[in-house]
């Protein structure tokens, strides 16, 4: 082999061998920067978890004041509800009470309407009956009538 040769690849076998060299220097550098970013990826995963409980808390907290102010609208809205179906109840009852009132005016005057005619038809009767028992004793007969055809119809 040519002593230039030999003299060349001399050469560059040094270069490599010096670069080689240097390789493990960079992988600790390497390895350092690797840690030290594994512990920023911890920390601020730590940091996530952290804020995430506290957001949580708070968003719990504020559920149940919302919970709570819900609870006391819908009590205020049941009350006022009942009041208003109570008024209701209230002018339904004196409604009532006047139709009520009305109804036995209505059925008292039907009753003293009935009693009259009854009065009336009982003193035709009477009548009646004595027309026939002063003909029968005057010795005349008693007269019959005839039927009247029902009015409406033509006979």
């Amino acid at each position: 082999m040519p002593e230039q040769d030999v003299v060349g690849r001399l050469d560059m076998l040094e270069r490599r061998v010096e670069a080689l060299e240097a390789w493990p220097e960079r992988i600790a550098g390497l390895e350092l920067q690797f840690g030290q970013f594994r512990q920023e990826v911890r920390d601020e995963f730590s940091a996530v978890r952290a804020e995430m409980k506290g957001m949580g808390e708070e968003l719990r907290g504020e559920m149940k004041a919302m919970g709570a102010e819900l609870r006391g609208e819908m009590k205020a809205m049941g009350a006022e509800l009942r009041g208003e179906m109570k008024a209701m109840g209230a002018g339904r009852r004196t409604e009532m009470k006047g139709m009520e009132e009305r109804l036995r005016a209505e059925m008292k005057a039907g009753d003293e309407e009935t009693r009259h005619l009854m009065r009336v038809l009982h003193e035709d009767v009477i009548a009646r009956l004595t027309v026939i028992q002063n003909g029968q004793r005057s010795g005349r007969p008693p007269q019959i009538r005839k039927k009247r055809p029902p009015r409406g119809s033509k006979s």
